[in-house]
């Protein structure tokens, strides 16, 4: 699968609603195993077991191992990582979302790419053998008013 990136390694439950600090393992817990491939700029993850004593990680499922199954998205999104937010019990995840504009372009305007929207992970205990994603809840506080803005010049920078 050439080189990692970007490596994250973290527990999910399977049995609550709600995300899980680093260190937890046990009954109702699997690990899921993340890697962002250079040569392809694509994120993989699978889904799997963590035995601590051994200090062996196995995956549910060999055809689904990170980097030949299951994706994170499947748009330019690269580099993600999670973080656990105890205040909220929830795992976040940020990624890169890389731009087509050219080297020259990206040297003009004085940037190049952007963060993605945070997202909520958790494990979809439908499927079991995925992860759920969707926007945190404070995106929502960006929807507020009328989107409609008139009259109104943007200038230069």
């Amino acid at each position: 699968t050439g080189m990692w990136e970007c490596v994250d390694f973290y527990p999910v439950s399977t049995v609550d609603s709600n995300g899980l600090d680093t260190s937890y393992n046990g009954p109702g817990i699997e690990h899921v195993l993340k890697a962002s491939l250079d040569d392809n700029k694509q994120d993989h993850y699978a889904i799997g077991t963590y035995d601590p004593v051994k200090n062996k990680w196995t995956p549910d499922n060999p055809e689904l191992d990170c980097g030949i199954g299951l994706r994170l998205d499947y748009g330019k999104y690269y580099a993600s990582k999670t973080f656990y937010d105890p205040k909220e019990q929830r795992r976040v995840l940020w990624g890169w979302v890389g731009e087509t504009d050219s080297e020259s372009a990206d040297l003009q305007k004085g940037w190049s790419s952007v963060q993605s929207i945070p997202r909520t992970v958790l494990y979809d205990k439908k499927t079991g053998t995925h992860l759920l994603q969707w926007p945190v809840k404070e995106i929502e506080s960006l929807r507020a008013g009328d989107p409609i803005v008139k009259q109104v010049n943007l200038q230069p920078g």
